[in-house]
């Protein structure tokens, strides 16, 4: 594939053949391909411009998946730690209970 700086040079050096009895206004053809090089310049420039947003774009949207993702494990060691603590807290309750279970037997066979 042509490349676009190839292409605009291809355009603007471009000669054409000469006819004695009719043909095209040298000039009006060069204004034509002035006009041409300048709606390719323009496509070019929107094309680039819009292709820079598209990338730090991509590489926005990257970064914020990396930090969810960072987030989303912190999330799960917390609902691990909380469930563990959860889990040690019946324990205690249930152990706590017993003892004042005892206390009151103790207490009632004094």
């Amino acid at each position: 594939m042509i490349s676009f700086d190839e292409a605009k040079d291809k355009i603007l050096n471009k000669k054409f053949n000469k006819k004695i009895h009719s043909g095209y206004d040298p000039e009006d053809v060069d204004e034509f391909f002035d006009d041409v090089i300048k709606y390719i310049n323009s496509v070019a420039e929107f094309y680039n411009t819009h292709l820079i947003k598209e990338k730090d774009s991509v590489e926005k949207n990257a970064n914020i998946k990396t930090l969810l993702d960072i987030k989303d494990e912190k999330i799960r060691e917390l609902q691990a730690e909380l469930a563990d603590l959860r889990k040690e807290g019946f324990h205690y309750q249930a152990l706590n209970d017993k003892l004042k279970d005892l206390e009151k037997k103790m207490a009632q066979k004094k």
